[in-house]
């Protein structure tokens, strides 16, 4: 079994649940700042957000490892970005306000990307070429939709 701490906070407030080299708690925790970073760098075709996010994780305890990913159960958080940032990514990614929730975007992966195989293959691309373990949302793989007037999180939850 793998215990995988979900998590949405920065890196150096994640890190405790890894417990230590002798104590060991979580043997997995989300990367939480990675995921929407992916996204910004797929439509401002550069990378540094992401390069500057990793290079500011700390280091975890052997054996331990981040969960990246590009999707979840819950909205795709833009809690931990710019106010413009998130502007930008809303314009992008998410126009109508129904596809918005809390403080994110609620889609799932390909209706993100409109649809385009392309995109879709460039995020994992993006995703299995990070440090730490990927880890796919169920749907994923064959470009699940989603539904906007579902209410709240279930839009991406079908």
């Amino acid at each position: 079994p793998i215990l995988l701490a979900e998590a949405n906070q920065w890196p150096r407030e994640v890190v405790d649940y890894f417990g230590t080299e002798d104590e060991p708690e979580c043997h997995m925790c989300f990367h939480f700042p990675v995921m929407p970073r992916i996204y910004y760098a797929i439509r401002d075709q550069r990378a540094n957000q992401v390069l500057e996010i990793l290079a500011d994780t700390p280091d975890i305890p052997p054996g331990a490892q981040w969960s990246t990913f590009l999707r979840n159960h819950d909205e795709l958080t833009l809690e931990m970005v710019s106010t413009e940032e998130r502007a930008s990514m809303y314009g992008w990614y998410a126009p109508d306000p129904r596809m918005r929730a809390n403080v994110g975007i609620r889609r799932r992966l390909a209706p993100l990307l409109d649809n385009s195989r392309k995109e879709v293959e460039l995020a994992h691309a993006l995703l299995l070429s990070l440090p730490g373990s990927p880890c796919l949302y169920y749907g994923d793989e064959i470009g699940m939709g989603d539904n906007i007037w579902l209410p709240d999180r279930d839009a991406v939850r079908t």
